[in-house]
């Protein structure tokens, strides 16, 4: 039920965001580049129900569309798509830190998460949990926002993390780009 109205809740937004011209051509959504000196971070997660497996993406492009880093995780999780999400939206902040950026956009495709990250509800389920480390690594930059973004604007990060599956723990490329998105760049 919950993937039901993440799904209803995702064409909301796309809807809202695409224009049409005088002839109806719809324009195709695509990736926008972050204020100079702001790095944007995507991520996104896959799941895998039949190995309990969750696999996340992330790719960190800084505001003249260079790729600056990619990670590529996978970890045994209970395979649930709103868990797997709020973990590598923990991961892909982590790795922001990690990296020494000061300045971040997050964004991802998962709406329920990024409202429950930008919310003031507490939750002591291991998903709310999860939400207050999210919160709590953001606090580390000098600024970030979170935002959300159709899946059409977030392809590379999911194609990262469907690939995420086939690994065995986590791969991070520091200006390289990994082949599985070489061609879709």
């Amino acid at each position: 039920m919950r993937q039901a109205a993440q799904k209803i809740e995702n064409l909301a937004v796309l809807s809202s965001q695409q224009t049409t011209n005088p002839t109806t051509t719809t324009q195709t959504l695509q990736w926008n580049a972050p204020p100079a000196n702001v790095y944007k971070v995507n991520w996104d997660s896959a799941v895998d129900k039949v190995n309990c497996k969750v696999g996340v993406g992330t790719i960190i492009r800084d505001w003249e569309g260079r790729v600056i880093a990619c990670m590529r995780m996978c970890k045994p999780l209970f395979p649930n798509p709103y868990l797997a999400e709020a973990f590598g939206a923990l991961h892909s902040a982590k790795l922001a830190i990690d990296i020494g950026l000061k300045q971040i956009k997050l964004e991802g495709d998962a709406m329920n998460v990024i409202n429950d990250i930008k919310g003031n509800k507490a939750s002591w389920k291991q998903t709310g949990l999860i939400i207050n480390d999210i919160k709590q690594v953001l606090r580390g930059f000098d600024s970030f926002s979170i935002d959300f973004t159709p899946r059409s604007c977030n392809n590379l990060a999911h194609c990262l993390a469907r690939n995420a599956l086939n690994i065995t723990d986590v791969l991070v490329d520091i200006e390289d780009i990994p082949s599985c998105i070489a061609s879709l760049l």
